[in-house]
């Protein structure tokens, strides 16, 4: 049974608890002075759509188009972020956290496998004010945020039936996704696979109660024209059975696509660019109709050649109000 109202102090020690884990682990198996050994490639760096309901939604994300065969790696994130949309049919304003943990396991190199797990859930995590600051910093507008109190928790969409207030600590359901890989192309410069999708996800109860599945395929796609450089690209498809999403009326069917930038500055640093965007889900809200863009920038330390920490910060763009103000994403990665 999943849980449905966690106590404030009680998510916010969980998070503390996971990234203390992360770093633990981290620093427990690392290897200094490993600069001249062949570093294992990571791909893409972890970064999950935050808008409402894609994070919601069985969403795709880049990956990368080509691995090894015997390989496999486990990962370990947390988010949070920042949720605020106004309009005349909409109120939003809350934290969105999410707890993930994924295995993946390449039997050869034209198959590969995983399962990903995530809980997502609504808690105070403290992050209205780095918010405002960072829109002061690079000089984005604040749409109203600066205008209402901090670190409320409303869910507001008068045409849907949703009016939520008041109880920051909801959870939004426990989800777990498999995942195939097929390797369709490969030369030394570039690579293409394939990816299908199966979701569950299950909250038992309260106002976000339901039990859905949807299926998602996608085309990746990477080109490494020199050892410091990696793009990568994705196309993408959800199919979803349920008829709503966060008790929003959904389409059945929603498109993706994403861009992304990889330059391996040093051995064990490299820098990641991303920008991507997402057909909107809801049929009658208009708000969230409209397509989601979103950029990341990242950081990854590679701590020994088969370690490496993450780092992503989410921006939205164009549509103020239709995904995360901003969102941050600390992921630890191991491979085997």
């Amino acid at each position: 049974m999943g849980l449905l109202l966690i106590s404030k102090p009680i998510a916010l020690q969980s998070i503390s608890r996971w990234c203390l884990l992360f770093f633990f682990l981290f620093s427990s198996q690392a290897t200094w002075g490993y600069a001249n050994q062949t570093n294992s490639e990571f791909g893409p760096l972890f970064a999950p759509s935050q808008s409402p309901l894609q994070a919601a939604s069985l969403t795709p994300m880049l990956q990368d188009a080509i691995w090894q065969a015997g390989d496999s790696e486990v990962q370990a994130s947390a988010t949070a972020a920042s949720i605020w949309g106004i309009t005349n049919e909409l109120f939003l304003d809350y934290y969105h956290n999410e707890l993930r943990f994924n295995y993946q396991h390449a039997p050869s190199k034209q198959w590969r496998w995983s399962m990903d797990y995530r809980y997502r859930f609504s808690a105070n995590n403290h992050i209205d004010t780095l918010t405002i600051k960072f829109h002061d910093a690079f000089d984005i507008g604040q749409n109203g945020r600066d205008t209402v109190p901090k670190h409320q928790a409303t869910f507001r969409a008068p045409s849907e039936g949703l009016d939520q207030s008041g109880d920051s600590t909801l959870s939004f359901g426990h989800r777990l996704t498999l995942q195939l890989d097929h390797a369709i192309w490969s030369n030394p410069y570039h690579a293409l696979s394939a990816s299908g999708a199966l979701l569950y996800s299950y909250q038992p109860n309260g106002p976000f109660a339901h039990h859905n599945f949807e299926q998602s395929l996608q085309l990746n796609y990477r080109y490494a024209p020199s050892p410091k450089h990696r793009w990568y690209g994705m196309v993408g498809v959800t199919h979803r059975q349920q008829t709503e999403v966060l008790q929003i009326r959904a389409k059945a069917v929603n498109s993706h696509i994403a861009l992304g930038y990889l330059y391996r500055w040093q051995h064990n640093h490299h820098l990641w660019a991303q920008a991507q965007v997402s057909e909107g889900i809801a049929t009658h809200v208009f708000s969230l109709n409209k397509p989601v863009y979103e950029t990341m920038l990242g950081y990854r330390y590679l701590y020994s050649p088969r370690q490496a920490i993450e780092m992503v910060i989410l921006e939205n763009w164009v549509y103020y109000d239709n995904s995360a103000d901003v969102a941050f994403t600390l992921s630890y990665r191991q491979k085997f």
